[in-house]
């Protein structure tokens, strides 16, 4: 049986081109934050520097409109952003279907769209179909999810749970200690 490879930072810090770091205790002076860059890749793997990301509890409301319209392809500005209390999942609800013929044989009353996004960053396409008390869940294709994912990482949002493992820095809970130079 093959050996698992721990995960290490220099597996996503090309991904991070233009992102905030913190270099590690190998340099002096520490503590001072960069920004990444082809110039800088190789010395921040070299030293081990931590990107300084975003969980998703810090997305705001208009860069989740936005995550929306990349995998809707459609400006969407009038949406209602609606999070869970501990913000680890959203939900923009986008459309409403009345019946149709295709929803005669179910008898759904509706069926309501919506794209949700968890705190993982997983993205999905919900459609909800209604009918009295009961609800049918089907997870609908996204399109361009790519596009989505370069928007994810060019605003600096931790997609591959690096903050957890402590290969970055939680933009969110003020470990930066200095000003950028």
């Amino acid at each position: 049986m093959e050996k698992v490879r721990q995960r290490e930072i220099r597996d996503y810090l090309h991904l991070y081109l233009g992102c905030e770091m913190q270099y590690s205790t190998h340099h002096e002076p520490q503590y001072e934050k960069y920004i990444l860059s082809s110039e800088n890749l190789k010395e921040a793997i070299e030293f081990e520097d931590l990107p300084i990301l975003r969980p998703l509890s810090d997305m705001t409301d208009r860069e989740v409109l936005d995550v929306v319209a990349i995998v809707l392809r459609k400006e969407i500005d009038f949406l209602k952003v609606e999070w869970t209390p501990k913000r680890d999942y959203v939900v923009v609800h986008y459309n409403t279907w009345l019946p149709q013929s295709d929803y005669e044989k179910e008898r759904w009353e509706r069926c309501e769209l919506n794209i949700a996004i968890a705190d993982d960053f997983t993205i999905y396409n919900h459609a909800n179909y209604i009918k009295g008390n009961s609800t049918g869940v089907s997870n609908e294709p996204l399109y361009k999810q790519h596009e989505a994912t370069r928007y994810l990482l060019s605003k600096g949002f931790d997609l591959f749970g690096l903050i957890e493992e402590g290969l970055a820095i939680d933009k969110t809970k003020g470990e930066i200690k200095t000003e950028l130079i």
